[in-house]
């Protein structure tokens, strides 16, 4: 979508199924977590976005340049995000669009530049039809993907906000319901496995549209989407107002959820739900979406997208600035830069951390303050904790029950000049977990099962690697791809030194202090013969911990957990070849 129109909401107060309000004393916010009392699984698929056709700067040039012209710092940070799902062509544009026209603009970001998309950032596909044209140009589209290109789109949507009056292809529910079983028929003829999506309406002052539409869908439709943009434009655009929207968000959708049941009993429990638009304005965004307020709101809805079982959901946008209000709905800025909006590290944060299975709280709101919790694999309690005052700080005191934690507690926030930053540890004591909200942030606690397997963290990541030299053919061969975490990359020695591989060569990594080691690996991109491995504790005396008594294609060294500072490899007989060794990674391991 462009920018959407909305309606005056109505002040009321919600309890929804898993919350409870009590008032506390001063500044303090006392809840439980029972550890046992999980919902359902969170869908990841809440944690998509809309990436637009017209977004010039994704793939600005002809699709033969796309690989030299097109956008790789905006293509890695989405992918940095964790963005599970990326929603294609752009909201009301959707029903302008026709995929195939020869008249579309080479800058456009076409179907197989889209799929690009998907490739690199490891994100599902899910494309809007268009309304206005014929069900046969959506099943050529259909066909196109699936059967000609293996693209495997599986999620499909017809039309965009055809009930609202703005709508390009404005219409009834009777007529959108009889043309979406048109278009159903006619793109399942092409791929039956495809889940086709209706677009309706969950504002109640729609609902009779919408139940004329879904008399006529109840049959055909899989999934249904529909948007939310709580703030009007320019005359309600209040903060406070912003971070009470997602009460509204729940009381509208139940009311939906019981409109569908009536309508469509017998597929009701097979229905999926997606909104599959929000931010916080409904159109011409003001400074209000560049805003932390907003990456609050943003917080608090992927929250209760899991707490209402929301099974998808897309922000909107990745570009789409709006100059003359000094707003923007994109998670990155669009003057070239990509540099993330706070938005952007909300999602970054929930899709990484927030996973698994939501847990049921008690005391989980109040103005000031709201609570979520998930359970990954009984391995892993996360805690959300979101401070909407902008002036409070919060004493947080939370008892977890029925899971016994480690005493050292993770900690993650984003506040003001805190993008998603790693706080120092905190602990818990006797199973409670006190902390101090700092105002208008999110805070999030990653607590470990005390049963659980210990984290192994990569020291060698964040050392200092030397080498007595490489191969200067390609600088993807220097000493730091040892230590990059990534396996495609490798060093290799200085290339032509020796015929039979006899030269030797020497790896030094510097820890830059004394650090408990478990384990060593090395993972050799080609065989080396003899080899020897070293540490030091003061890079002056040096003592021999390992030799290869045979040829190996990945070195474990376990070092029981004592003290290193430096490690240095000496690479005594390689092979014969250009480099005579060649190594993809070195890790050293500690547990934390």
């Amino acid at each position: 979508m462009f920018f959407k129109l909305s309606k005056l909401f109505i002040l009321f107060s919600v309890v929804s199924t898993f919350l409870s309000f009590s008032i506390y004393p001063d500044n303090n916010f006392i809840c439980n977590i029972d550890a046992q009392k999980t919902s359902f699984d969170i869908n990841p698929l809440i944690y998509g976005l809309h990436t637009a056709r017209w977004d010039e700067s994704l793939f600005p040039y002809p699709k033969k340049d796309m690989l030299l012209t097109c956008d790789r710092d905006a293509i890695k940070k989405i992918k940095d995000s964790g963005i599970t799902l990326l929603k294609y062509p752009g909201g009301n544009d959707a029903d302008a669009y026709v995929w195939n026209s020869k008249d579309n603009l080479a800058s456009d970001m076409d179907t197989d530049e889209y799929n690009e998309f998907l490739l690199a950032t490891g994100a599902v596909g899910f494309i809007t039809i268009n309304f206005s044209a014929s069900p046969e140009l959506a099943a050529e589209w259909v066909d196109y993907c699936n059967n000609q290109k293996g693209y495997n789109i599986k999620l499909w949507e017809v039309g965009d906000e055809v009930w609202g009056k703005w709508s390009v292809c404005h219409t009834t529910g009777e007529n959108y319901g009889d043309k979406f079983n048109k278009f159903v028929s006619t793109m399942k003829l092409k791929d039956k496995s495809i889940k086709v999506a209706a677009n309706l309406c969950i504002a109640p002052y729609l609902f009779e549209w919408d139940k004329k539409a879904l008399e006529k869908i109840k049959d055909t439709v899989d999934i249904i989407t529909f948007t939310f943009y709580p703030l009007q434009s320019g005359k309600d655009e209040v903060e406070e107002k912003l971070l009470k929207s997602h009460h509204i968000y729940i009381d509208w959708f139940n009311q939906f959820k019981e409109i569908v049941k009536e309508k469509m009993p017998e597929k009701y429990n097979n229905i999926e739900y997606c909104c599959v638009g929000y931010n916080s304005v409904d159109y011409y965004p003001g400074p209000i979406t560049k805003s932390l307020a907003n990456a609050l709101y943003t917080g608090l809805m992927l929250g209760t997208y899991a707490e209402t079982k929301t099974d998808m959901a897309c922000f909107w946008a990745l570009h789409n600035a709006y100059p003359p209000r000094d707003g923007d709905y994109g998670i990155l800025s669009s003057d070239g830069t990509n540099t993330p909006y706070y938005t952007y590290y909300v999602l970054k944060m929930f899709s990484e951390k927030f996973l698994g299975k939501l847990l049921q709280i008690n005391n989980s709101e109040t103005d000031d303050v709201t609570i979520y919790a998930s359970l990954n694999n009984n391995d892993k309690l996360v805690i959300v904790a979101i401070n909407k005052s902008p002036e409070k700080i919060i004493n947080l005191d939370t008892k977890i029950d029925n899971f016994p934690p480690k005493n050292k507690v993770k900690v993650f926030r984003l506040s003001e000049g805190e993008k998603y930053v790693q706080l120092q540890d905190t602990s818990i004591q006797d199973n409670k977990l006190k902390y101090d909200l700092k105002p208008y942030s999110i805070t999030l606690f990653e607590v470990k099962n005390k049963d659980s397997k210990l984290e192994e963290i990569n020291l060698a990541k964040s050392s200092e690697i030397t080498a007595s030299g490489y191969n200067q053919t390609n600088p993807l061969l220097s000493p730091k791809s040892m230590i990059d975490e990534d396996e495609y990359t490798r060093w290799a020695s200085p290339a032509w030194v020796s015929k039979d591989g006899t030269d030797q060569q020497w790896i030094m990594i510097d820890l830059k202090k004394s650090c408990p080691v478990d384990i060593i690996q090395i993972h050799w991109a080609q065989p080396c013969e003899k080899f020897e491995v070293l540490t030091s504790l003061d890079k002056n005396n040096w003592t021999s911990i390992y030799e290869n008594k045979g040829i190996e294609n990945k070195t474990t060294i376990s070092f029981g957990n004592k003290e290193l500072h430096c490690l240095k490899l000496i690479l005594k007989k390689g092979t014969p070849g250009i480099s005579s060794y060649a190594i993809r990674e070195i890790r050293i391991l500690s547990q934390e």
